[in-house]
Parts: structure tokens; sequence; C-alpha cells
């Protein structure tokens, strides 16, 4: 369970080597509920916050920043992004649709809104803010999750990868 399998993905858990050892994550959604655990492996270490509440994502990711900080684990905190402007060729081709390369049902959206970048997860039925942290990439301001931008070999945007694992392809204008 606790060994990499896939990506950084063990059987069930995401793994990933912090300073103070490994640790092993699982989130999770369904209407009307949204959860997260972390947890060290070698330790008895460990956070879980289950809420009832489709919006509660930002909230879990403060009190898991409060507790790491509280017992000086390393499992959360807080980020630090330093605003870039997106390259040319990529401001305006960014809006339109994105399909999940594994499973093309599963769709995410961009959209700019008064300067700012709006992505709509359809599978989990959120709207999460971004802003651009490098000429091709964008990061959420609540997770700090990074998306980075695709392009052909003409430089057309084709694509998208999130988190660096998760490949979409654009939808055709």
């Amino acid at each position: 369970m606790l060994t990499v399998h896939h990506d950084s993905w063990g059987l069930g858990p995401e793994l990933e080597q912090h300073d103070k050892g490994l640790v092993f994550s699982h989130g999770g959604k369904n209407a009307g509920f949204t959860n997260d655990l972390l947890a060290y492996a070698d330790s008895a270490n460990g956070i879980v916050i289950m809420s009832n509440g489709d919006n509660a994502g930002p909230l879990i990711e403060e009190l898991k920043i409060a507790i790491s900080v509280h017992y000086g684990w390393d499992l959360a905190s807080s980020l630090l992004l330093k605003p870039a402007e997106l390259a040319e060729k990529f401001r305006s081709s960014i809006v339109g649709t994105y399909s999940f390369d594994r499973d093309p049902e599963y769709t995410v959206s961009i959209a700019l809104h008064k300067g700012k970048i709006e992505v709509h997860d359809h599978g989990r039925d959120q709207k999460l803010q971004f802003i651009a942290t490098g000429e091709d990439t964008i990061t959420n301001l609540t997770s700090g999750s990074k998306v980075k931008f695709n392009t052909d070999s003409k430089g057309k945007l084709v694509g998208l990868t999130w988190a660096g694992s998760y490949k979409f392809t654009k939808a055709e204008d």
C-alpha cells in the first residue's frame, strides 16, 4: 500500500517524501462532504479532517497548515507565490475546455474573469482560482497545484499538465 506503483501513488494513497519522513495522503469529495488525510508512514502523527460541506477545501487547507505549524510537522505549509505574466501566446488561448487523457468524460474549463484565471473542475464541481506564476504555468491559490500549458511543434496550445502528472487535451475551438 505504501509502495509507489504509478507516478506518486501507492495502492490507494498518494505518497510523497517530506523532510520529516514518507507521507501518505488521500482526499475525498462526495456531494455534501469534503475530507483529507495526511500522515507520516513511520510515526503515529497525522491529520484527518472531515467536513459536511461541498466548499470546505480552503478551510481544510488552512487547518492543515495550522496543525502542522502547531506540532512542528511538515505536512502542510503556507504558499508564497510570486505572480508572473503568461506568455502572450497563452493569454488568449488558454480559455476553453480540456479533457482528461485517461477519461475524456472528465473535463475542466478555463475562463478569465476581470483579469483573474478561473478553472472549473467539472468532475468535482469546483471553481478554483489560479494566478500565473510563469510564462506557461498557473498555480492554484488554495492548494498550490501547478498547471503547465503544452504546445505542439508549431507553438499552438494543445493541452495542459496538472500537478506534473495529469494530462488534459484542449478541445478544438
